[in-house]
């Protein structure tokens, strides 16, 4: 794999040279799905100025498929939509200005816009497309559930113990019993993850806990390639129970709130291996929850679900060491 050469030294006419931001744009093109940049040949003129924009144009049609990374520290939960790079953005992050550098004399300050002709041709502009390359290496893709896992068999639910006659102490019982059953096979499809506990204090005395899991999978095509694995993060809505007294609990799972709109990251860099397929199982776990603080005669629940909806679930696949743009010595 070619690693970039830093520019201000560099022979900018160079095939080798150049070469290695045309692989770096067909790299980037191929995982969007866009047509290829042509490879450099002996004989072209590298130096036209037709040459150089259409490399910073190339460049430039990938921004609405590449994620913005430097917003929320490339940590999106809390937020609605997974953050795509404008223009603004962009150019902003690469270099301070509204575009790529640009100058008539050495002695000029920079001005911003792709190369134009009179310009001279700089360092800054191979700077520009390398640096422009390296802000390209995450992108999204689409999730969905998997209806696989489960938790309920008819009406009744994992580590349900109910007494027909209650007393006070029967709830410590249902409890203990729910407890025992917490590590029996798992039923159903369920869209839910990793459930709630449910304590009441009426009559008959209940201690039930619910207990699922689902699997993500790619709802889109996800990049293909070979060689290093990629990282992917996943987003989807994660809420608390809508009940008296429910509690947001992650149960050792490291989930944050959100809300039906909102993402919450439910795990970080899961290896991707360029396939095409991916899936992942979320919410299975022998970590037992707490159970719920009871008030007196009111139904306590704490754990979460997740919102089963495809429009909220993101797979942020992370590319740095697929592309591997690093500098060389």
């Amino acid at each position: 794999m070619a690693y970039f050469i830093n520019p201000v030294n560099a022979d900018w006419s160079a095939k080798a040279f150049l070469d290695q931001i045309v692989l770096r744009i067909q790299e980037r093109q191929t995982v969007v799905g866009l047509t290829l940049r042509a490879n450099v040949t002996i004989g072209d003129d590298v130096q036209a100025r037709s040459f150089i924009v259409g490399l910073q144009a190339d460049i430039e049609s990938l921004l609405d498929d590449f994620v913005d990374h430097t917003q929320g520290s490339g940590n999106f939960s809390g937020s609605s939509i997974v953050p795509m790079w404008s223009s603004v953005s962009f150019f902003l992050a690469l270099n301070g200005g509204t575009s790529w550098r640009r100058k008539v004399d050495y002695d000029d300050d920079f001005s911003y816009g792709q190369i134009a002709s009179g310009d001279i041709i700089g360092y800054w502009i191979f700077e520009d497309l390398q640096n422009a390359l390296k802000l390209l290496k995450w992108v999204v893709r689409v999730g969905k559930w998997e209806e696989t896992g489960g938790l309920e068999t008819g009406s009744t639910y994992i580590g349900q113990s109910t007494y027909s006659i209650g007393t006070e102490e029967d709830i410590t019982t249902a409890k203990s019993n729910a407890e025992a059953d917490w590590h029996i096979d798992w039923s159903r499809d369920a869209p839910i993850v990793y459930g709630v506990l449910n304590e009441a204090s009426g009559f008959p005395a209940d201690a039930i806990i619910f207990r699922c899991y689902g699997v993500i999978i790619n709802n889109e095509e996800l990049p293909l390639f070979s060689g290093p694995t990629a990282k992917i993060d996943i987003y989807y809505p994660v809420i608390k129970p809508a009940v008296t007294n429910g509690i947001f609990n992650a149960n050792g799972d490291g989930v944050t709130e959100s809300t039906f709109t909102t993402f919450a990251r439910q795990r970080n860099d899961e290896d991707y291996d360029g396939s095409g397929d991916f899936s992942l199982q979320i919410g299975k776990t022998n970590v037992f929850p707490i159970w719920p603080a009871r008030i007196a005669g009111e139904r306590a629940e704490k754990g979460y679900y997740t919102a089963n909806d495809i429009s909220l679930t993101r797979f942020v696949i992370k590319m740095e060491t697929v592309f591997e743009d690093i500098w060389t010595a």
